[in-house]
């Protein structure tokens, strides 16, 4: 069997061309159709949604008006509510330290020839960790003694140093007077 195409090549390449377009319309109708099958589905999900939400609270309105018309809370249970509010509070407030006040006397306590890098305050334990450089031995030993008689600390342990200049110190004290949490 033999078989003859009788048609020419600008024929054929115009069929191909109009095959193409055909399928790509086909896929572009098809996206359309998809898109709007989409929207219109979630336009109505979305309204049932809003509804079902609507009746919900309505329903929760309803059951609040009838329990609390059942259960009417007096004034007196009110005050008491209020009243445990400020105590709670009240707790918070006197656990509350200022630690401006204590880290401006301590830094008041440090002389010039102390260099501090770093301080610490542990409100649980009620202790300062504070660390530094002493210029000399003698700034060193006074900075020691002026701490000890401070009213702002308490069991000052200083580690003994044999250098003479640049000495580093790290130091864990006690806080007299801070409330614990």
């Amino acid at each position: 069997m033999m078989l003859i195409n009788l048609t020419s090549i600008e024929m054929r390449n115009e069929l191909k061309l109009s095959f193409v377009v055909l399928i790509i319309k086909f896929v572009v109708l098809t996206l359309i159709f998809t898109g709007i099958i989409y929207t219109a589905t979630m336009f109505i999900g979305d309204n049932l949604l809003k509804k079902r939400a609507t009746d919900l609270e309505l329903t929760i309105k309803k059951e609040t008006l009838i329990s609390g018309q059942q259960g009417q809370t007096t004034i007196s249970e009110k005050t008491k509510q209020f009243n445990s509010q400020v105590l709670a509070i009240q707790k918070v407030q006197d656990r509350y330290i200022s630690w401006t006040p204590i880290i401006n006397s301590f830094s008041n306590l440090t002389p010039p020839q102390i260099i501090l890098n770093s301080i610490a305050l542990d409100q649980k334990t009620s202790k300062i960790t504070f660390s530094g450089i002493a210029e000399t031995r003698e700034a060193y030993i006074n900075y020691e003694k002026i701490l000890q008689k401070s009213d702002l600390l308490a069991d000052v342990i200083f580690p003994l140093q044999t250098k003479k200049e640049n000495i580093s110190f790290s130091i864990i004290a006690g806080l007299k007077n801070i409330p614990k949490p």
